[in-house]
């Protein structure tokens, strides 16, 4: 029975990789940073935008979303938030090597990397109701937005920022939803129709990948948090 189990999950995953990679839907968007810049070697000022996205097929060739986010679009930093059971590991040691030979820094921002920032993402689906677990998942979001999106690697953005996860629905959406509220301060009803939009949502009859407890979290999310993530 235990065989039995573990080669119905291996199974169940690899369609799902199969899905994500033959579907080619990148289930991609894109963010503008308000009042963030970065200046190009010609002295050029341009907005910094945050490119939104799931796990993207073969990152590695001519003409692939990453590799064009990369050549075309001024990606210099990629935030990696999958942390999940699909088994993907060539396509992410792949975009390592795309980010470093175009020049851009690679974070894999999981417990896994030692980033610290724990698995926050299971925390607010598990354990919601549980103060400590919820607040603690929050502070380790907002860490994350100011140390990979505001401040990669220590500095203002050098350039554009491509964050993505398995699917581009849940871990992207909540950093994407937390910096569109937080950062360019959007009012919520337009946070939450991109949140829909990027699970699928149509109606409550076809709601796609929608979960209310994304929603609940980004609604509850502090801002204050973002800043405080800096202090010592």
């Amino acid at each position: 029975a235990d065989l039995q189990e573990k080669l119905r999950s291996l199974l169940f995953w690899r369609m799902v990789r199969a899905v994500l990679i033959e579907g080619d839907n990148n289930n991609l968007g894109a963010i503008a940073l308000a009042g963030r810049t970065w200046t190009d070697d010609a002295g050029a000022v341009h907005p910094v935008v945050v490119f939104r996205s799931g796990i993207t097929p073969t990152p590695e060739a001519d003409g692939s979303c990453f590799r064009s986010l990369l050549e075309h679009a001024d990606v210099r930093h990629v935030v990696n938030l999958f942390d999940g059971k699909i088994p993907v590991a060539d396509l992410i040691a792949a975009e390592g090597r795309a980010a470093t030979a175009h020049g851009a820094t690679y974070v894999t921002a999981t417990d896994e990397q030692g980033t610290g920032y724990g698995r926050w993402r299971d925390a607010l689906k598990e354990h919601y109701d549980d103060p400590a677990q919820r607040d603690q998942a929050f502070r380790a979001m907002a860490r994350l937005v100011r140390e990979q999106v505001l401040l990669p690697g220590g500095a203002p953005p050098r350039g554009n920022i491509h964050l993505h996860c398995g699917g581009g629905m849940h871990r992207s959406g909540l950093i994407a939803g937390i910096v569109e509220k937080c950062v360019n301060r959007a009012p919520m009803d337009q946070v939450l129709d991109h949140y829909r939009y990027h699970v699928g949502w149509h109606d409550d009859a076809h709601p796609g990948g929608f979960e209310a407890g994304n929603v609940t979290a980004l609604e509850d999310f502090d801002c204050a948090l973002i800043d405080a993530a800096s202090a010592p």
